[in-house]
């Protein structure tokens, strides 16, 4: 007997190795939704035994996917899969119902410590028919952006427990650019005297770049708030507090895509 499993992630990547962790044994039959209105369409339509569920995604976030579950008295056990591993996102996800939580990249112990809990053992025959399940295609794009919001989750953790707040994360954008629309868009931000870049170099096995952040005035002056700066503070204040973030958003994005990659970043 199959075991109904709705899989909720915009990211095909995602949803590939969720799929593929699950155990044979459960004998899972998996339906995919890329967003909150997809996958409650698809509760709508069938019921599920068990849902997992990213939070970052256009359309309809996880947030909203939760409220709207429980507006709707859907009781389908959720399982949050993101890499948004921000203390009060956690708080969050478990105050409106769901009943266990993984950060990405999935690890497989976490996964099945989250299925002992959830799922009664049942009786099964010696031999199971694995259901066929067809994975979504990948798109090298696809592993850029979900390596990336794993990693932006993990610089989102650092600024939230640093600051004590709630950081409301983005989707990422993965372009590739060529070298002169790097240019241009680096003369473009340049000529804007109401944003402020900091730029880090890093090198790590073969592999070397630089991190950019830009901050515009509103949010540096957001920043001196939370940090208690005075808000007519001297400009070498301003220039320590943006390197400061910097570090910590640089630093925590590099680490998560050092362990994706096993890369150690310097």
């Amino acid at each position: 007997m199959s075991f109904p499993v709705l899989i909720c992630d915009d990211s095909a990547l995602a949803r590939k190795q969720m799929a593929r962790s699950l155990p044979a044994t459960l004998n899972p039959d998996i339906t995919f939704a890329i967003h909150g209105k997809n996958a409650l369409e698809e509760l709508a339509q069938k019921e599920f035994k068990l849902m997992f569920l990213d939070l970052t995604m256009p359309e309809m976030d996880g947030f909203e996917t939760l409220e709207n579950m429980q507006r709707l008295g859907n009781k389908t056990p959720v399982v949050v899969v993101s890499g948004d591993i921000q203390p009060k996102a956690k708080e969050r996800v478990f105050a409106l119902g769901a009943k266990a939580f993984i950060q990405k990249p999935i690890a497989k112990d976490e996964l099945k410590n989250a299925l002992k809990e959830l799922i009664e053992p049942e009786p099964r025959p010696l031999i199971i028919t694995p259901s066929v399940i067809e994975l979504p295609i990948l798109r090298r794009r696809d592993i850029y952006m979900e390596v990336a919001n794993v990693s932006i989750g993990r610089a989102a953790d650092a600024l939230a427990r640093h600051f004590d707040v709630f950081v409301q994360l983005p989707l990422p954008n993965v372009n590739i650019f060529e070298v002169s629309e790097l240019h241009m868009a680096l003369r473009d931000l340049a000529s804007h005297d109401n944003v402020s870049g900091v730029c880090q170099g890093f090198c790590g096995e073969g592999i070397a770049g630089e991190a950019l952040v830009i901050l515009s005035d509103s949010s540096v002056s957001d920043l001196k708030k939370l940090m208690k700066v005075p808000a007519d503070s001297e400009e070498l204040e301003e220039l320590e507090l943006l390197m400061d973030i910097s570090n910590i958003l640089v630093g925590s994005f590099l680490n998560g895509l050092g362990e994706q990659s096993e890369v150690r970043f310097f």
